[in-house]
C-alpha cells in the first residue's frame, strides 16, 4: 500500500512532467499556434487539448486528496475550562500529595501558532516551546535551568508530543500530550500523561478558544 507521503510525491512528479510537456508544446508552437490548433480541431484530437485535460484532471484529483489529508490547525489562544477537565492518579509510592482538582485553575492561557510543520506554544508567563510535527527532537531551554526535550508527530488528526523535563542532565518528569480539536475547532482536548517517581497521572484538559 502506498502511503500518503509517497503518493503525494508520485502525484507531484506526474504533474511536473505533464506541465513540462505542455509548456514545451506552447514554446514550440507559440500561444497563437496553440490557440489555432485548438480552434482547428474544434475540440477533437488535439494534443494540446488532451494534455491540458489530463493536467486539469490530475490537479483536481490532487486538490481533493490534499483536502482529505489536511491536518487540523491548532492556532489560537486557548483558556482551560476547569469544570470540564478531569484527572486520574495512580500512586507508585507516597512521597508527596498529588495535585488536586484545583490544579486546573492554575493553568494559564496558552497561545498556539501553527504553520505546518512548525508549532510554537507560548503561555501567559512568556514561556515558549518550539516544536515541529515531523517527529524530530526539539530542545527548549526553560527558566530555572530546566530543559524541555520533545518529539511531536501526527497520529491521524491527533497531535502527539512525547516530552521530558531535565535538570543538570537528569530527567525528572516524563509526559505525553495527545491533542485534538473539536469538529467546530472551538475546543482543544489535551489528553496528558505525566509520570514522576511517585505517581503516574492522566489528565483530560479541555481548552476553549478565546480568539
Amino acid at each position: 500500500m502506498i502511503n500518503w507521503t509517497e503518493g503525494r510525491g508520485r502525484l507531484q512528479f506526474i504533474l511536473d512532467c505533464k506541465m513540462a510537456s505542455l509548456l514545451d508544446y506552447i514554446e514550440r508552437n507559440g500561444l497563437s499556434g496553440t490557440a489555432r490548433s485548438a480552434s482547428n480541431n474544434d475540440g477533437g484530437d488535439c494534443p494540446m487539448i488532451r494534455r491540458l485535460s489530463i493536467v486539469t484532471c490530475i490537479c483536481l484529483a490532487g486538490t481533493g486528496l490534499a483536502a482529505q489529508h489536511r491536518k487540523p490547525d491548532f492556532s489560537g489562544t486557548w483558556q482551560v475550562d476547569p469544570m470540564r477537565s478531569s484527572k486520574e492518579t495512580r500512586l507508585v509510592s507516597w512521597i508527596e500529595p498529588p495535585p488536586t482538582n484545583g490544579w486546573f485553575f492554575s493553568l494559564v492561557p496558552e497561545r498556539f501558532t501553527h504553520h505546518e510543520p512548525y508549532l510554537v506554544i507560548v503561555d501567559a508567563h512568556g514561556q515558549r516551546i518550539k516544536m515541529t510535527t515531523d517527529g524530530k527532537e526539539k530542545v527548549n531551554q526553560l527558566s530555572s535551568g530546566l530543559v524541555h526535550r520533545s518529539k511531536t508527530r501526527w497520529d491521524g488528526n491527533e497531535l502527539v508530543t512525547e516530552w521530558s523535563i531535565e535538570r543538570d542532565g537528569k530527567t525528572s518528569v516524563r509526559g505525553m500530550d495527545r491533542r485534538s480539536l473539536s469538529a467546530d475547532g472551538e475546543e482543544l482536548i489535551d489528553d496528558r500523561t505525566i509520570a514522576v517517581s511517585f505517581a503516574e497521572q492522566h489528565f483530560r484538559i479541555v481548552w476553549v478558544k478565546n480568539e
